[in-house]
């Protein structure tokens, strides 16, 4: 009688890969944080998680930030709004290499405004960076926009 077989894992993680889903893991928490932040209405808060050197196009801004200072100033006027609130936010990450990551997806603003609730559903993209002296993932780039009501087509004869 022969030996019994032996089974084979084709399901080896090696430890780039476990570095790697620790990584994704933790830029997913570097947005929660950022969900958090926002949820304060603390615009001083929010700022802090952008890097020295980052740069920032707001859902409503009409110039590119670039500098902490104008990042500053903007949360400052959106976070102002009447029963500011953030949900449904979804998204994916990509890594690129180990010390940067873009994370694109969606979320809904949603305030106050002349007596009736805007809510204004909105799409983003982040790159985080790590911290080279703390570990942590840092804001370096963030486009937020409005997604755009496209108006039905009828099909062309």
């Amino acid at each position: 009688m022969g030996e019994p077989a032996k089974i084979i894992s084709t399901n080896v993680r090696t430890f780039d890969d476990i570095v790697h889903q620790q990584d994704v893991e933790d830029v997913k928490e570097a947005l929660s944080l950022w969900v958090s932040m926002m949820k304060t209405c603390d615009p001083f808060a929010v700022s802090a998680l952008y890097a020295p050197d980052a740069t920032f196009w707001g859902t409503m801004a009409t110039d590119l930030a670039r500098d902490n200072q104008s990042i500053l100033e903007y949360f400052k006027g959106f976070l102002n709004k009447d029963n500011l609130q953030i949900d449904d936010v979804a998204g994916e990450v990509q890594m690129e290499g180990q010390k940067r990551a873009i994370y694109s997806g969606y979320y809904t603003f949603s305030f106050d405004k002349d007596g009736q609730t805007v809510s204004i559903p909105g799409r983003f993209s982040f790159m985080f960076r790590k911290n080279e002296e703390d570990g942590d993932w840092q804001i370096l780039h963030h486009h937020s926009s409005a997604v755009p009501s496209v108006p039905i087509q009828e099909p062309k004869p």
